[in-house]
């Protein structure tokens, strides 16, 4: 997110120590009962990515990391900027690819 924030003309600085305003986030998508969490457990376990974004819509639950994945999946490639994760992510929501594949993937390389 740095690399990709800097090429947006953000400031270095405002990533360096006591600057991590997203940290809170992530730890909640991690750790707590987020909707983002949620959607993704459920496609750990099997249910198909358009599946899963329709039973999170029947709950009227939205997941903004599910289109937030394709928006900065855009701005990457607008910006050359390599973000293995993200991509993988993407691949899995956007393109069909096996979440264990993604997995073994990710952990190997």
């Amino acid at each position: 997110m740095k690399s990709l924030a800097v090429a947006m003309g953000a400031k270095e600085d405002t990533f360096g120590p006591g600057g991590h305003a997203w940290f809170g986030d992530l730890m909640t998508t991690c750790f707590g009962a987020s909707r983002n969490r949620e959607f993704g457990e459920t496609i750990g376990k099997g249910l198909d990515v358009n599946e899963a974004v329709e039973t999170m819509k029947r709950s009227n639950k939205s997941i903004e990391g599910y289109i937030t994945t394709a928006v900065v999946y855009d701005l990457l490639e607008q910006h050359r900027i390599e973000a293995k994760l993200l991509r993988e992510v993407h691949a899995v929501l956007y393109n069909n690819k096996n979440p264990k594949e993604f997995i073994n993937n990710f952990i190997t390389s």
